[in-house]
């Protein structure tokens, strides 16, 4: 039976109506409007990639919404940007609900689409997932392994990954497509339409100025060594950044080492004459430098906010087992070899800035990415794309209770007076 939304938002209705009967949206930011009767309340938000469990963060996007939360600034790496785009581009306005948009295009996902690299693809893919149990069970994954890895041997080191990514590109692309009105979503209509989201709303909302709406997503060039940031960095790559499909900027910051075929500058919907840099420059999952950008739309200084930013963060270690303990990575082959070096950047690439600023925990939803289900507790796991029905819902409910959690003590002028105050 295929997952339809009301799947999804019937289990977590009870507990969101609940907590919302105390919840006062005006503790938790100070850009608030009262519109249709309703008091909503502005907040930027950041999404950490995560392939499939980034559907624990689609649950704390609408947890967020039916609490009253509105998002003036989205941004997002690999999966999390998926979500970030969707966000950005449904709806008409600033103030109107867009997770129901999330939910839709979530539900209607089948995830092992995206494995379109064929049949020696799909067992590599499965090879990894195997649980690897005790010395007989570690003994047949390594076999396992070995011949999916021997099977993809001329992808890899001929289009340098197993899968060439293009049905994501496609289903993303119709998905905005649908978005758009039918029409394609370049760059240019992703600005005017976040423009257009403010331009309507009444002039009675006082708040109107300080509603700056924008989406960005974090890509890694491999070959200027550097972080970009997209759409804002466009200027760097193409003479005319107007023309370029949001959907390859998210098929960019998706592609995972190893698994997707990495996305060069030829790959862009545009001619030639559009580059403005060499032919060879290569992209791969902003994952890589950047998973968690949380520190992208704070203010420098002492200048005070006019929100909160919150980071959606998968954290690997809540709602585990009592005796779990992150296992360490088995490097046996190549494509072990770039998968944990990939995921040692995920873990890392911004733990600074979260330890050198007390005041960026506060600031952190962590989202737990294990089920249980039928007696059997377990971590759903980035590449699983076999994931279920019940595996999709639980993750789903694990966002928005994890929301629910960081609310109840969460408090913005307390927050300013603590971490921002000069």
């Amino acid at each position: 039976m295929s997952l339809k939304p009301e799947d999804l938002i019937s289990k977590a209705e009870p507990e969101i109506t609940a907590f919302k009967q105390n919840f006062k949206i005006a503790d938790a930011t100070d850009l608030v409007v009262e519109y249709n009767g309703e008091k909503l309340g502005f907040i930027d938000l950041v999404m950490e990639g995560g392939g499939v469990k980034g559907i624990a963060t689609a649950g704390s996007v609408y947890a967020l919404e039916r609490l009253g939360f509105r998002f003036r600034k989205v941004a997002g790496t690999s999966a999390g940007a998926i979500n970030a785009i969707l966000l950005a581009a449904a709806g008409n306005h600033a103030l109107e609900v867009k997770s129901d948009a999330v939910i839709k295009h979530l539900t209607s996902l089948d995830f092992y689409e995206f494995v379109d690299g064929g049949s020696d693809a799909r067992a590599l893919l499965n090879s990894l997932n195997v649980d690897s149990g005790n010395f007989f069970g570690r003994f047949f994954k390594r076999g396992k392994r070995a011949l999916a890895l021997t099977r993809n041997i001329n992808d890899l080191f001929g289009s340098l990954g197993i899968n060439p990514g293009e049905s994501f590109r496609e289903k993303i692309s119709d998905i905005l497509f649908e978005l758009n009105k039918h029409q394609h979503f370049t760059c240019q209509e992703l600005e005017k339409q976040l423009k257009a989201h403010i331009d309507v709303l009444p002039d009675t909302v006082q708040i109107k100025q300080d509603l700056i709406c924008e989406f960005q997503l974090i890509v890694a060039d491999i070959s200027k060594q550097r972080k970009a940031v997209f759409p804002r960095d466009l200027h760097m790559y193409f003479k005319n950044p107007d023309g370029i499909h949001v959907s390859d900027l998210v098929r960019a910051t998706m592609s995972i080492p190893i698994f997707f075929e990495p996305f060069t500058l030829e790959d862009f919907h545009t001619r030639a004459s559009n580059w403005k840099s060499d032919t060879n420059i290569t992209f791969v999952d902003g994952g890589v430098v950047s998973n968690f950008p949380l520190s992208l739309y704070d203010t420098k200084g002492n200048v005070r906010p006019k929100c909160p930013t919150f980071g959606l963060l998968i954290d690997e270690t809540k709602g585990a087992t009592n005796n779990y303990s992150r296992k360490d990575n088995e490097i046996d082959n190549l494509a072990e070899l770039v998968m944990a070096m990939h995921q040692t950047m995920q873990v890392y690439g911004d733990k600074a800035y979260i330890d050198n600023h007390p005041g960026a925990e506060a600031r952190i939803i962590r989202l737990s990415n294990w089920v249980d289900l039928n007696g059997k507790k377990y971590p759903i796991k980035t590449t699983d794309f076999d994931i279920t029905s019940d595996e999709k819902i639980h993750l789903f409910l694990n966002g928005v209770k994890a929301t629910l959690e960081k609310l109840k003590t969460w408090n913005f002028k307390q927050y300013i007076q603590k971490y921002r105050k000069p």
